[in-house]
């Protein structure tokens, strides 16, 4: 049995290699196939990129399991196939596309523009760079039926990808996201799907270039999200801001809105001020990895700056740092930040207006800090799956419903979105937002450090953390599917010497435990995620992320003392790890 597997597999890798040294590849793709090795190949061939649920992330390079043209046009000509499905309105409100600052994304964002105008399908296609929250914007104000999104978040430089948006801007839901990679199954010939000539889609008005209309639009959105613009202005403008886009795009626009708002003293960095997509002073840009800040920090210390920010490359993750007591500047958690957030919209809106009745959005993985603020000030609260498109999907019920208005959202990831303009993650209103607050604490004489001891005065001290294992190649994703199935196979009582209240399975669509019923979670989580709940509170999840070749544990506790608390948190660390690596 496992021999005729092997044997077909092997069938596959030659028929897909072959087809790919027999067409007419582009000088760098043809160059870079002949010098793969005997080993390199099966890496390359032995399956065609799957559109999971937030599309595609990949290695660029050749073969059909990396990024290339022809990844992109195989995911372009499904998505023109679904939406010839919605009919000739579909096709005529067309497909919105941006790309970010990395390798070969604005050659991707052309390819996938092309494919769909050779199919009948109209593309409103942005000439530079754009964030990922401004194209989920545009798919909304141009009332386009998709968006497409070349991106690749912050993985490292020599990663690209594709991510799908549904007609109310959000991530496109699993339903629909699945659709199209059913039809990307039936496309074996990659290499032959046929463009558009550019200058006759251009002509025939199949090919819109999006000018500064969205742009604008946009902006004008941005300058609203101040939550009380009369207020402190001293602190505004005694406040001491450096940002940093880490080579990303999204950087002259919060440089102008900012200035505009009345902060006086804000500087960037300049080595990782304009796009690069070889990220040259940073080896992954993740605004949540210390490692990103060096630059800025010796900035900082020159300037004695009150705040630190920085976005990813696609402009949908904030970090920030902060002065402590002793003066120190530290990173904020995304949990962190996104409570810190939180508390401020309360304390400031209940000034202006009633926070109830309105929704507060997060994620089964975000901290449950938020979860006690939210109740504190009798927001609602909506539990999603981890992934945002859960939380838009949500966002778009209630707004359908009519019986709750929109508050606040944010993920374990740090997306948040303080308006829902866009749906999906957007670090502009969240820099903005931060940059109020800090503002606000100063004038106060509290910084953002002390303002969050505050909290954990008043809520207790919740911490979390993450870890992530990699399973790389086929027999790596092979070992954690193998590891999430004896999870699910065998219903644990305990974790090491850790006593399991409940569980939260995706697959069981619900919690499995004493006292609980399947009816007690969201029925609809789909995601493979697994979470444990222990008896006194404190949890751990499993989830597998990217294209299933990691496995990322999370864990979270509350404690009265941080002391205590960082040891619970050492504690669950080591006996999820313990039972990870029993396992395998």
């Amino acid at each position: 049995m496992m021999n005729a597997i092997a044997e077909q597999l092997d069938y596959a890798i030659d028929r897909r290699y072959e087809r790919w040294k027999e067409a007419e590849l582009p000088f760098y793709l043809r160059k870079e196939l002949g010098e793969l090795g005997a080993g390199d190949l099966t890496d390359r061939f032995y399956k065609h990129l799957h559109l999971g649920p937030e599309g595609v992330r990949e290695k660029v390079g050749a073969g059909t399991n990396r990024m290339n043209i022809y990844t992109v046009r195989r995911i372009a000509l499904a998505l023109a196939g679904e939406i010839h499905s919605g009919g000739e309105e579909a096709k005529q409100r067309g497909v919105a596309i941006a790309f970010d600052s990395r390798i070969l994304s604005r050659v991707f964002a052309e390819q996938a523009a092309l494919v769909l105008a050779k199919n009948r399908v109209k593309v409103y296609l942005f000439e530079q760079a754009r964030p990922t929250p401004e194209l989920s914007f545009a798919v909304r104000f141009l009332h386009a039926a998709a968006g497409l999104m070349i991106t690749a978040g912050h993985y490292p430089y020599d990663y690209n990808g594709v991510k799908l948006f549904s007609s109310d801007g959000a991530v496109m839901a699993p339903e629909y996201n699945q659709l199209v990679a059913r039809r990307m199954k039936d496309i074996e010939e990659e290499v032959a799907i046929p463009l558009m000539d550019a200058e006759e889609a251009v002509r025939q008005r199949l090919l819109v270039l999006v000018g500064t209309e969205v742009d604008k639009a946009y902006h004008r959105k941005l300058a609203d999200i101040i939550v009380r613009p009369t207020a402190f202005r001293a602190g505004r403008t005694r406040m001491r801001v450096i940002y940093t886009p880490l080579h990303g795009s999204g950087g002259q626009t919060l440089l102008e809105l900012l200035k505009q708002m009345g902060y006086r003293d804000v500087e960037s960095v300049p080595e990782q001020f304009q796009p690069d997509p070889l990220f040259p002073t940073i080896d992954k840009p993740d605004p949540y990895n210390p490692d990103s800040y060096r630059q800025a920090l010796l900035l900082a210390e020159r300037k004695q700056t009150d705040l630190i920010m920085a976005t990813d490359p696609e402009s949908q993750q904030l970090g920030a740092m902060a002065r402590d007591k002793s003066g120190k500047c530290r990173l904020l958690s995304a949990n962190q930040l996104g409570s810190l957030l939180l508390e401020y919209l309360c304390t400031q809106k209940r000034a202006n207006e009633p926070v109830y009745p309105a929704t507060f959005y997060k994620s089964l993985l975000t901290t449950e800090l938020s979860t006690a603020i939210a109740r504190r000030y009798g927001l609602h609260i909506v539990e999603t799956p981890p992934g945002f498109r859960h939380i838009a999907a949500r966002i778009a019920e209630e707004e359908q419903l009519g019986a709750r208005k929109f508050f606040f959202a944010f993920d374990e990831t740090g997306g948040c979105l303080p308006q829902a303009f866009v749906r999906d993650k957007d670090a502009l209103q969240t820099l903005l937002l931060t940059t109020e607050m800090a503002a606000f604490y100063k004038s106060r004489g509290l910084t953002l450090w002390d303002q969050l001891h505050k909290l954990y005065e008043a809520y207790g001290f919740y911490l979390e953390d993450q870890v992530s294992l990699s399973f790389p190649g086929l027999e790596g994703s092979q070992r954690l599917r193998n590891v999430m199935r004896k999870l699910r196979g065998e219903v644990p009582e305990k974790l090491s010497s850790l006593r399991i209240r409940s569980i939260y399975d995706s697959e069981e669509h619900g919690v499995r435990a004493l006292g609980f019923s399947k009816e007690a979670a969201n029925q609809e989580l789909g995601a493979n995620v697994i979470k444990y709940v222990f008896e006194d509170g404190a949890w751990c999840a499993l989830q597998p992320t990217g294209a299933g070749t990691s496995l990322r544990l999370y864990y979270g506790a509350k404690e009265w003392s941080e002391v205590r608390c960082r040891r619970r948190l050492a504690a669950i660390r080591t006996a999820l790890l313990y039972d990870v690596e029993t396992i395998l």
